[in-house]
């Protein structure tokens, strides 16, 4: 499987050795999102926008004003689906391997998050 690491140099080795690491989120099949900056942030909206099975990295709850943000927009009508429907929100770097396990093995593919914050 290729995935694409947003603004990664070389430290999600649990993620590099189990996967097929591809420069260009073009040519992944799955898109991994850490903590980040903007680049992670762009990285997650042409993920999106292309498609993209993503992966979240909520590690110690850096994306939670982000999700909380999400949430309202679908809430108030600015978004038709909850972040559910379309992020894999995982804060357990084990738990982002088991995503993508899953993702290799075609036993996951409706975006379903099992650790929000």
């Amino acid at each position: 499987m290729k995935v694409y690491i947003a603004e990664s140099d070389g430290i999600y080795p649990e993620i590099e050795e189990k996967n097929d690491i591809v420069s260009s989120l073009d040519e992944s099949d799955v898109v991994f999102i850490p903590p980040g900056g903007l680049s992670a942030i762009f990285d997650l909206s042409q993920a999106l926008k292309l498609g993209k099975k993503t992966v979240l990295f909520n590690k110690n709850m850096y994306y939670k004003d982000l999700i909380n943000h999400l949430y309202k927009a679908h809430l108030e009508g600015d978004i038709k689906n909850p972040p559910s429907g379309y992020l894999i929100i995982e804060s357990d770097i084990h738990e982002v391997n088991k995503r993508l396990e899953e993702i290799k093995n075609d036993k996951i593919n409706d975006g379903k998050t099992s650790k929000l914050l």
